[in-house]
């Protein structure tokens, strides 16, 4: 055989082996074949691939049977890759079913045709162009890592690999580009970052970080200056934990590998560039991170000066911080910055301004001329909390201000403030605490069950005789038919089988009760059954502890911290282990925010405590994604809303609940969280007099639960007044879903649930816009009536509540007022009337567009008048 033949045999069967193993998806032993073809046998494969590219995608659509045997090996085809080594019924199979379900649009080959053309393909351009084809890349899930790729390329000379990975770096689109994770581990692996590439720097920053990452040292300082950064990392936050970025962040800062003064010029840097509030959030953090002292700031005390007047809220109360702390300034340089600040539009920027501005009076008298513009601007500001104290710094400061007259409005320096002084209910006191464990309570509602409960599991530690006879009085001869059911569904039902077990030891049926399916019953209430069967079994297994956890210590359902671990130390010291439900209880009651004085004495008692104190340390979960969407029946068929707009309205209306949290690694808390059904059976809505106490820290969360339970209940229980106040009175941040419980309770018109409501206006807890906005949709949408929200806005404004009274309305005008088509009745024009007038108290600002629409309609009626009334008091 001559040497050219022999030469070209040596190449179709290295060919072979490559299309073989290509067909098998076997990557790590093509890598190695394509490592040790020679130089002829590359440049075959490198002529050869796109020939190959070509058959994989056909296989991905091809239903074809196979060619005829007679076809020859090296044809381009599906039956090349099936003769080559792969079954070519299973190749006929696979191409039946890709096209369009495969992971990527080449029959998920994709991997294994990179790895040949990283290793067989010329140059650097080519070789860059071919691994970023996008076809290689999986659609779904999460792309394979390039290990043998990047193996391929290592035999590459170093000038090579590295040009390779920054091409493919350079290819990078979006933050989430379906490239990126190829491009960064070429980068990683080989060097070559293109610094001025934005999208690989957000791509960078997209994925988690690494450790070690040799893409730290050049990327990080592009982060003050790559576009969208900001919107990569606008959910990185400091509290209760840092996140992975800002956590990676305080190491480098703690080991000295970045300074505060990097950091805090490229925050200012990126702050003066301007931006998005939401983009900017994560730069305000990372300043917040880096801490930089008195005698740093003052390095950009004239940056910070800048930010003042137009800055988003949050980067201009950053800016007035530091430029606080930099003092003293020049007189001229405080001037622009009050005057900047009583001009924003946020109240308590404006507030902010106008305290420095009566301290700079304070301190010098003859500076009142310099500063009455700013005094003056804040008189005519859209909230009314700033121009009352405006007018009281004018009434108290009026001597110093009078040469500045012909600038300030009369109101302003008139003494006539008291008169526009506004009734507030006071807010609650704090709350009383829990009463001592004790019996004798056990049916009475969620504070007995938890007295009961606290006093048999302490008591059961103790003198066991003395709890008999206390459970016999309550409990002996009552709930005959307990052991007839097969589930206990209520509360009472396992608080009286704790009694009869107290009573007669192992006396009940070997047949144990069940709890109901998850699905049958609301997600706090199957929590507290989870709580009194732990309770049970370990009372029946004798392996109770010496005291229950989780009993609160005060009567809104908290539990300080404090006393939990003291709990914890009694616990420990009896050598028991704590009932996990009780733990996971225990964990929700306690405040929010972190307590490390509780969390250092945790740690302190091992393993047991470990669970609390890291908890304590973290300061609990961050608070889930919560939301309500309404839905509707048409035509046996639901539909959302948001999505459609019904061509009938019917009685058939829903309120679905949305609830996404981040897993906690508690399967107990994690089942709690879950997002509740929207649909009701016979034993959902049960126990609800506990989920306030269950969940006092996360009144959105159990407001959540409550949405099946507040429209056309029927026979199904609802949520009442007194679960309102409780709900009221738990913490956590207010959503759409507590926004739409407290609008119910406004439209329903039951007056207990009015000073309820007071409260919370009060304590500035009351989300006013949210809830007018739920008050338009439950007339709109669920049939509720306009006198009975009417009355009781005008009841709520006459104790005193017009401020979180005009908020109601810009949310409920909008939605409630007639759209195309729809003729105004007389309760729109009361509802506007009584809207002007509350308007017209507050001295609110700001044009609600159906007011302004129908004022200008033309027309000569009550409505039409009311309306232009309410739009020239809006200015």
């Amino acid at each position: 055989m001559t040497s050219a033949a022999s030469s070209s045999t040596s190449t179709e069967a290295a060919w072979q082996d490559i299309r073989r193993l290509v067909g098998m998806r076997a990557l790590k032993d093509l890598a190695d074949r394509v490592l040790a073809l020679t130089d002829d046998e590359r440049a075959d494969a490198a002529d050869r691939l796109p020939g190959l590219l070509g058959e994989a995608r056909r296989t991905t659509t091809s239903r074809a049977e196979p060619p005829a045997p007679e076809s020859p090996a090296s044809e381009v085809g599906v039956s090349g890759l099936g003769q080559a080594g792969v079954d070519a019924d299973w190749m006929r199979g696979l191409g039946g079913r890709m096209g369009v379900s495969d992971s990527d649009r080449v029959g998920g080959f994709g991997e294994a045709l990179r790895v040949v053309g990283a290793g067989t393909l010329p140059g650097p351009a080519a070789v860059a162009a071919w691994l970023g084809r996008r076809e290689f890349v999986p659609r779904w899930g999460t792309p394979p890592h390039p290990a043998e790729v990047i193996c391929v390329l290592a035999a590459r000379p170093v000038a090579f690999q590295a040009d390779v990975a920054a091409r493919v770096a350079r290819k990078i689109r979006t933050a989430d580009d379906r490239l990126a994770p190829l491009a960064l581990a070429l980068l990683r692996a080989f060097g070559g970052t293109p610094l001025d590439h934005d999208p690989l720097v957000t791509a960078w920053l997209a994925a988690w970080p690494v450790r070690p990452d040799p893409l730290l040292v050049p990327l990080l300082p592009r982060v003050f200056e790559a576009e969208g950064v900001g919107r990569v990392l606008r959910g990185e936050r400091l509290d209760p934990v840092p996140t992975p970025w800002l956590a990676l962040i305080k190491r480098l800062l703690n080991a000295g590998r970045v300074s505060r003064e990097e950091l805090a010029d490229g925050c200012v840097r990126r702050f003066l560039r301007g931006g998005d509030p939401a983009d900017l959030r994560f730069f305000v953090r990372l300043h917040e991170l880096a801490g930089p002292t008195r005698e740093e700031v003052a390095v950009w005390s004239r940056d910070y000066l800048r930010l003042l007047p137009a800055a988003p809220g949050p980067v201009a109360e950053l800016a007035l911080t530091q430029v606080r702390r930099t003092g003293p300034h020049d007189d001229g340089d405080v001037s622009e910055a009050i005057a900047a600040l009583t001009f924003r539009p946020e109240a308590g920027l404006a507030r902010a301004g106008l305290r420095w501005l009566e301290e700079e009076v304070r301190r010098a008298p003859a500076r009142a001329a310099d500063l009455a513009p700013a005094l003056a601007t804040a008189s005519g500001h859209d909230s009314y909390e700033v121009r009352r104290r405006a007018a009281r710094i004018a009434a108290r400061h009026a001597t110093a201000f009078t040469p500045a007259a012909d600038v300030l409005s009369i109101e302003v320096l008139g003494t006539e403030v008291a008169a526009t002084e506004v009734p507030v209910p006071d807010p609650l006191p704090v709350f009383e605490p829990f009463p001592e464990p004790g019996f004798g309570m056990g049916r009475d509602g969620w504070v007995g069950g938890e007295r009961w409960l606290a006093a048999l599991v302490a008591g059961m530690a103790g003198d066991r005789e003395a709890v008999r006879a206390e459970v016999a009085a309550e409990f002996d001869g009552t709930y005959t038919q307990l052991y007839d059911h097969d589930r206990w569904v209520g509360a009472d039902f396992w608080i009286a089988a704790l009694a009869k077990e107290v009573l007669r030891p192992g006396g009940d049926p070997v047949a144990e009760p069940r709890l109901p399916e998850p699905r049958h019953v609301s997600p706090p209430h199957l929590f507290l059954l989870r709580r009194l069967s732990e309770v049970y079994q370990a009372l029946r297994a004798g392996t109770l502890p010496p005291v229950l956890l989780a009993t609160p210590t005060a009567l809104n359902g908290h539990l300080d911290p404090e006393v939990l671990v003291d709990r914890l130390e009694t616990t420990v010291a009896m050598g028991a282990e704590p009932l996990s439900a009780d733990l996971c209880q225990a964990l929700l009651r306690l405040p929010r925010g972190g307590h490390p004085g509780a969390a250092a004495r945790a740690a302190r008692l091992g393993r047991p405590a470990a669970v609390v104190a890291a908890w304590l340390h973290a300061g609990g979960p961050a608070d889930p994604e919560t939301g309500v969407r309404w839905s509707y029946i048409e035509d046996d068929t639901e539909h959302l809303f948001d999505e459609r707009e019904p061509v009938r309205l019917t009685s058939q209306v829903r309120l679905v609940p949305v609830l996404r949290a981040r897993p906690t690694g508690h399967v107990l808390i994690d089942e709690l969280l879950a997002e509740p059904s929207r649909w009701r059976w016979n034993d959902h809505g049960r126990a609800m007099d506990w989920w306030a106490a269950t969940l006092p820290s996360h009144r959105e969360v159990v407001a959540v639960n409550h949405l099946p339970h507040l429209v056309h209940l029927w026979n199904h229980p609802g949520v009442q007044v007194s679960h309102f106040v409780e709900l009221a009175d738990d913490d956590g941040p207010p959503g759409e879903a507590f926004a739409l419980v407290v609008a119910c309770f406004v439209a329903g018109g039951d007056v207990r649930a009015l000073p309820v409501v007071l409260r919370m206006a009060a304590r500035g807890e009351l989300p006013g816009e949210a809830v007018g906005r739920q008050l338009a949709l439950l007339v709109r949408r669920a049939s509720f009536q306009v006198r009975p929200i009417l009355r009781a806005l005008g009841e709520l404004a006459g104790q005193g509540a017009d401020e979180p009274v005009w908020r109601m309305f810009t949310g409920l005008l909008p939605g409630l007022l007639p759209g195309p088509g729809e003729r105004p009745t007389v309760t729109h024009s009361d509802a506007v009337a009584l809207a002007a007038d509350v308007a017209g108290r507050v001295g609110a600002r700001g044009a609600i567009p159906v007011v302004s629409a129908h004022a200008a309609s033309g027309r000569d009626t009550r409505f039409v008048r009311e309306c232009g009334r309410l739009r020239d008091l809006l200015g």
